[in-house]
C-alpha cells in the first residue's frame, strides 16, 4: 500500500474515533464516548510517530 494511501486512512480512521467519541459523549455515554476519544488521539500520535520516524530515517540515508 502506498505510504500516502496509509497516512490518509490512519488519519480518517482518527477523525471518525474523535467524530464518535464527541457524539457519545455529547449523548451522556461518558465511557464509550472516553474510549473512543481515546482511540482516536492514539491513533494520530501513531501517525505522528511514523511522521517523524521516516523524516529521521530519511536524514541518516543524506
Amino acid at each position: 500500500m502506498p505510504n500516502g494511501l496509509r497516512l490518509a486512512m490512519g488519519f480518517a480512521t482518527a477523525l471518525i474515533f474523535l467524530f464518535f467519541g464527541n457524539v457519545f459523549l455529547d449523548e451522556g455515554r461518558h465511557t464509550l464516548g472516553y474510549i473512543l476519544v481515546g482511540l482516536g488521539v492514539f491513533r494520530l500520535l501513531l501517525l505522528v510517530r511514523s511522521l517523524l520516524w521516516r523524516s529521521r530515517r530519511r536524514r541518516r540515508r543524506q
